[in-house]
């Protein structure tokens, strides 16, 4: 069994900005079983087929009560947002691990090609005092 209310919204737009307002409810909250609350998702288009008995700037709204407790919501968010932060944090460092071990190729490198014309150039000229 589900809670569901009806609502009608009311749109607006400007040229920059659109609004929507609650401007009736239709409905009380009322239970239905599985079935109707099936038949009334799939088939709610049709509520636009019946605006003419409320007006053509509104459209209907399906609001179903939730069963989770909103203090248990608020927690659920929280822990998403930590996971996330934790996520972002360890993709951060790990960029910055690849971004230093790079670097430190490159100058491995460098310092390589650095050794190999030293010795070039001591073959060529002696060694140095």
């Amino acid at each position: 069994m589900k809670r569901i209310k009806i609502l009608m919204m009311q749109d607006f737009s400007d040229d920059e900005y659109s609004r929507s307002i609650v401007r009736d409810s239709i409905s009380d909250w009322e239970e239905v079983d599985d079935e109707e609350f099936k038949f009334l998702k799939n088939n709610f288009h049709r509520m636009f087929n019946l605006r003419h008995d409320f007006g053509y700037e509104f459209k209907p709204i399906l609001i179903v009560e939730d069963d989770v407790p909103p203090s248990h919501r608020i927690q659920d968010i929280k822990k998403l947002i930590k996971d996330e932060q934790a996520r972002i944090a360890k993709e951060k460092k790990d960029r910055e691990k690849k971004k230093l071990e790079r670097e430190m190729k490159k100058k491995a490198k460098t310092v390589e090609q650095q050794r190999v014309l030293y010795e070039e150039l001591e073959k060529k000229f002696g060694p140095t005092k």
